[in-house]
């Protein structure tokens, strides 16, 4: 089974990969240091993405459906529930933001 992300402070960033920062806030978190909630969506879930056509380049750049993003990461990474908003930043691709709200729905802004 592929595995599309990694927690912060669960000692795994380094071994799957993460950049810098996300492996410094894995690290940061395994020391008690305030670090937000959170994870690190793996290229193995931007590659599903792309695979499921919720991802796509166009002359644009890399466009996103923020709809079926969310249903990808409920269904098919069992990806959680997470109270509030989420930010959504690639780092070895182009840059995109999306401001999406993981407990109630898409919401951006």
């Amino acid at each position: 089974m592929k595995t599309f992300f990694v927690w912060f402070g669960s000692k795994r960033a380094q071994k799957m990969g993460v950049g810098s920062k996300g492996a410094l806030l894995d690290v940061a978190a395994r020391l008690r240091l305030p670090v937000p909630n959170g994870g690190v969506l793996l290229d193995e879930f931007y590659q599903l993405c792309l695979a499921e056509g919720v991802a796509r380049w166009t002359e644009a750049g890399l466009g996103v459906q923020p709809d079926e993003l969310v249903e990808l990461l409920f269904t098919a990474v069992r990806f959680p529930r997470l109270p509030g908003k989420v930010a959504v930043r690639a780092v070895a691709a182009p840059v995109f933001f999306l401001d999406v709200d993981l407990a109630d729905g898409v919401g951006l802004a």
